[in-house]
């Protein structure tokens, strides 16, 4: 899978960044929104975004919406769908997507 610093070039605006321009300084918002719009190739620039969005537990915060998400959605899959061994996959597969490092 793909990871922060490549949405960072590639000029995403990911739950993360909006989460952090949320929290964030206006000196912090307006160089995340730059390094963003400058499409960084420069790995030392991407850092720099990454602290700026670490410092704010953006990740963290994406993480837990990511896992609500999840939850909320298996809880009525759970009702509708007898117990099988491909539902079995289906929740491993579910965790697994929430869990993995990004």
């Amino acid at each position: 899978g793909k990871g922060v610093g490549e949405d960072i070039h590639e000029g995403k605006r990911t739950l993360m960044v909006i989460y952090t321009l949320g929290k964030a300084s206006e000196t912090e918002k307006k160089r995340l929104v730059e390094i963003l719009n400058s499409h960084p190739e420069s790995q030392e620039t991407i850092d720099e975004a990454i602290e700026i969005i670490k410092k704010y537990k953006a990740i963290e915060y994406a993480r837990e919406k990511a896992n609500q998400i999840v939850k909320d959605a298996w809880k009525k899959v759970d009702k509708v769908l007898p117990k099988s061994e491909a539902k079995g996959i289906l929740k491993d597969f579910a965790d697994f997507m929430v869990s993995r490092k990004v």
